[in-house]
Order: C-alpha cells, then sequence, then structure tokens
C-alpha cells in the first residue's frame, strides 16, 4: 500500500517533500535549519522575521510552518494568531520554536493555535520529525474516509515514551553543560550525520 500525506492541497504520494517557511532571527539557527531541511529535499523559504514569514505563507502557503517564539517586530505568537484568523491559511500547520520551554510559554503557544513546540537548542533531526509527522496529519476536520490508517496505539504510545525520555535526556545534558555549549554539540554532531 503505497501511504499518502497530506498537505495543504490534499493527499500526494509518500516521499515527496513539502514546502516549508522558517522565521527565525537568529541566523546561525536559521541557516542550520534551512540547510538540514533542503538537504532533506524540502523547499525552504527562511525569513528572519514574522512580519516577513507572514508574507511568504501568504503569498505561497507552504506546508508547515516553523516560528521563533521571540522576533522583533511580529512575534511567533503574532504571526499563529494571523495565520489562524485567515481563511486561507487557517490549517496550515506551525511549529513554535523557542528557548523559553517552561509550561506558561508551552501553554501560551498551543492556546495561539500551534500545533507542536520545541525547546531550543534542539537537534535538526528532531526538527524533520516533527515536520514529517505534521505532514502526514490529517487536516482538522478531514472525514475517516480521507485519512490513511497509519499508526496504530502501541507504536504511537512508545513514539510518545522515547520523546518524553529524550526531552528528559535533553534537559539534563543541558543542565550540566549549559545551553550554548549544548547546542554547539548538538549543531556540529548534527553536522556529521
Amino acid at each position: 500500500m503505497l501511504l499518502k500525506r497530506y498537505v495543504m492541497g490534499g493527499w500526494i504520494p509518500e516521499g515527496q517533500m513539502g514546502a516549508i517557511v522558517i522565521a527565525e532571527d537568529d541566523p546561525d539557527i536559521r541557516a542550520m535549519i534551512t540547510e538540514k531541511l533542503s538537504r532533506a529535499g524540502h523547499q525552504v523559504t527562511a525569513t528572519e522575521d514574522g512580519a516577513a514569514a507572514l508574507v511568504e505563507v501568504r503569498r505561497k502557503v507552504p506546508d508547515v510552518v516553523v516560528l521563533d517564539m521571540q522576533m522583533p517586530g511580529l512575534s511567533g505568537l503574532d504571526v499563529v494568531r494571523l495565520l489562524r484568523a485567515d481563511r486561507s491559511t487557517a490549517e496550515v500547520p506551525v511549529i513554535m520554536v523557542t528557548s523559553h520551554s517552561q509550561p506558561q510559554y508551552i501553554g501560551e503557544s498551543f492556546n495561539s493555535g500551534v500545533n507542536d513546540f520545541l525547546a531550543k537548542p534542539f537537534s535538526p533531526k528532531e526538527l524533520a520529525a516533527r515536520i514529517e509527522h505534521l505532514m502526514h496529519t490529517a487536516p482538522v476536520g478531514a472525514s475517516a474516509a480521507e485519512v490513511p490508517a497509519v499508526v496504530d496505539a502501541p507504536v504511537a504510545s512508545a513514539q510518545a515514551e522515547a520523546v518524553a525520555a529524550a526531552l528528559v535526556a535533553t534537559e539534563e545534558a543541558e543542565a550540566k553543560v549549559g545551553r550554548r555549549r549544548f547546542f554547539r554539540l548538538l549543531t556540529s554532531s548534527s553536522e556529521s550525520n
């Protein structure tokens, strides 16, 4: 059976990569994300602020948007709220990335309408996996006939446990070596992959 994934235009065959818009004001992180996702075959449009990302998303609706929470001008939260208020972009999956991983920021992100949340520093592989997950997830309101059965409950449960364990390990490692050094270690080890 050929699996399919949903993108803004409908279901397409597995293996075709998506269009991604990124808004990240840190040039090093923006370059790293762009390079890794482009190398994986995605069409990446990288912007340095929320206003530019909003222009790009409205120009050509992407499959996924990745937003930094805190940027000059329009924040990631502002962009999400504007996307959700516009019928043409209301269903675009959004991943919020931020150095603020406290519960209030996570809650604020999800309350504004994001689909996923990723704390910095993060592995480019983890971001790519989350993008792929969102691209395989049916849109809100899709009928059961439109949604292919891809993952069963035990697999989903095991994946959730693995992600939770990875988050705990990441926080422990970050606490031991410091945030900046941990991010450098992550990006240097991911470049060798």
